[in-house]
């Protein structure tokens, strides 16, 4: 019996020698003896039980064996023969209760095991940007108390457990730059004292609609989403793979919260509420479906019409294919007035191209005559804002000076010439006119202000 009571207590080994055993079992007082040894086994194990770690302490044990790998040691103070996590790098406790748990950017490489939900006075967490993968333990979200819970910039994936529901005290939420997926937790309107929540960056999917469901974020009843009234700092979903609608009840969420709902799968129109309106353009950026203020794309008539059916169609399926006979039409319709609109423009293109390729039979290759030439470019330029004026069928009426009198040429040779339209000034217009006989001349025709004589 003695030996049975050595084996499981070695401090009893070093008060005690073995050899001493067999004469103490032979003593006629070795009941008195061993009355005494079986006291001093009760004192030994009472300072043991006393010395030992608190349950915080066993449950961050936990923690720090899930770890695989980290920077510097962070974790190199959690010795196991403690009797208090409370000194512990990263640990703050109050009285001997553990209440914050903040070891950032330190690359710690492992899980987050289910224990640290038996940390019931656990009020913030914060292991930000390291490397911990796998999934959320439903079990985590045991620890009541927490008001603050940061798990941004690591690699965790599967979905967010609806035990989330469990943190009504829950004020700050941030799990962006994960690889979480599925969808936001119904529960998670529980949490009616969230100030911050920021999924983005992760592939969390679903509608954001009114008709809330096991696939949607707001709730249907207006006393739900009071729920998330509380926001006042941040609302981030962005860098995600949320379709469907914005609903309209975002536009009771607080104006001076900050709402990001960019580079997901969006569409329709934004709603026209104050909220959604003073947020700026930016927060929608990467909703190639989404329009309307304060995005700079309209919401066309086009794009109601084709909505239209497509929002329709349960109703009208079942109406003989009306629905779809009415789609067909209006694509129909939209088709046709493109084709007939090129078509037109093609018409006046070539006609205008016509009486230029006309040009081309003249006498030199410079093309038609002077007074063709121009009147041409005027109807092929008949929409520009300023037209070059010409020389009109009644150049008699106005007078021809020849400044360089070696050359020998009249007005009909002028009027027969090739003509390039050079500057247009204040004073007048300069032509380049190619005569017949292969010469080059600058022609100045003289404005209101430089006279009626046309060089």
């Amino acid at each position: 019996m003695v030996n049975n009571f050595l084996s499981y207590n070695p401090e009893l080994q070093h008060g005690v020698k073995i050899s001493s055993l067999h004469s103490l079992e032979n003593s006629p007082s070795w009941k008195m003896n061993l009355q005494v040894i079986f006291l001093y086994f009760l004192i030994c194990n009472y300072f043991a039980i006393v010395r030992s770690l608190n349950d915080d302490g066993n449950a961050l044990l936990f923690f720090k064996n899930s770890i695989e790998n980290y920077i510097d040691d962070p974790l190199n103070n959690w010795n196991s023969i403690d009797i208090s996590p409370c000194s512990w790098h990263g640990v703050t406790c109050r009285g001997d209760r553990v209440v914050s748990l903040s070891i950032p950017n330190r690359k710690l490489v492992g899980s987050l095991p289910a224990a640290l939900g038996n940390l019931t006075e656990l009020r913030h967490v914060n292991l930000r940007n390291n490397k911990l993968f796998g999934s959320l333990p439903p079990d985590l979200f045991h620890a009541r108390e927490l008001k603050t819970l940061v798990l941004s910039q690591n690699s965790l994936s599967g979905p967010i457990p609806h035990e989330i529901g469990n943190l009504k005290k829950l004020q700050i939420l941030d799990f962006s730059q994960n690889s979480l997926n599925g969808s936001i937790p119904l529960s998670l309107v529980q949490c009616n004292r969230l100030k911050t929540l920021s999924l983005g960056q992760n592939s969390l999917t679903g509608p954001l609609t009114d008709d809330f469901g096991t696939k949607s974020i707001f709730p249907s009843t207006d006393s739900a989403m009071g729920n998330l009234s509380s926001l006042k700092g941040t609302f981030n979903l962005s860098h995600n793979f949320f379709n469907g609608t914005i609903p309209a009840s975002l536009g009771s969420l607080p104006e001076t919260l900050y709402i990001d709902l960019s580079y997901n799968n969006l569409s329709g129109n934004i709603p026209q509420v104050s909220t959604l309106l003073s947020i700026g353009p930016t927060a929608f950026a990467g909703n190639s479906l989404l329009c309307g203020l304060p995005l700079k794309i309209s919401c066309s008539d086009s794009q109601s019409l084709l909505d239209l059916p497509s929002q329709n169609l349960d109703s009208s399926s079942g109406k003989n294919g009306k629905g779809s006979t009415s789609c067909l039409r209006i694509v129909i319709t939209i088709v046709a007035s493109v084709i007939v609109g090129i078509c037109l423009i093609g018409l006046l293109v070539s006609k205008r191209c016509r009486k230029i390729t006309a040009c081309k039979g003249g006498d030199q290759a410079g093309g038609c005559s002077f007074e063709k030439a121009l009147m041409v470019r005027k109807e092929f330029f008949c929409f520009a804002k300023e037209s070059p004026e010409i020389i009109s069928e009644n150049m008699g009426h106005y007078n021809f000076v020849q400044l360089e009198q070696q050359l020998n040429f009249d007005l009909d040779q002028l009027l027969k010439a090739s003509a390039f339209l050079l500057v247009k000034s204040g004073t007048g217009i300069v032509y380049k006119v190619v005569l017949a006989d292969g010469r080059a001349l600058a022609v100045i025709r003289l404005g209101e202000d430089g006279g009626s004589h046309h060089n």
